[in-house]
């Protein structure tokens, strides 16, 4: 499991999902502004925030169990080709990308 501590952290280098993935961001945000590619699945969990904004590629399912998930680019949450889920009721905003 990838995931983030207190305050705000960010990676702005390639990842790579061999499997699929587990995010945690418990308190604060996580900003992964890199390029993430794969064939396999992310799941977001904690109560922080994760911001996408790289030009993903990853081919799995997107899966936001709990928190914020800020997709701050067209292909954030890779090809979509899975789709995406939210469980457990967090509340989804989609915000323009011009803001």
């Amino acid at each position: 499991m990838l995931g983030a501590g207190t305050g705000s952290n960010s990676n702005s280098g390639t990842i790579t999902l061999l499997g699929d993935t587990t995010i945690g961001v418990d308190v604060g945000v996580l900003t992964l502004s890199g390029a993430i590619g794969g064939a396999a699945s992310l799941t977001k969990v904690g109560l922080g925030m994760l911001t996408l904004s790289g030009g993903n590629t990853f081919t799995g399912l997107t899966t936001v169990t709990a928190g914020i998930l800020e997709a701050n680019s067209a292909t954030a949450l890779g090809t979509i080709a899975s789709g995406t889920v939210v469980q457990n009721g967090p509340p989804c905003t989609s915000v323009p990308a011009s803001r």
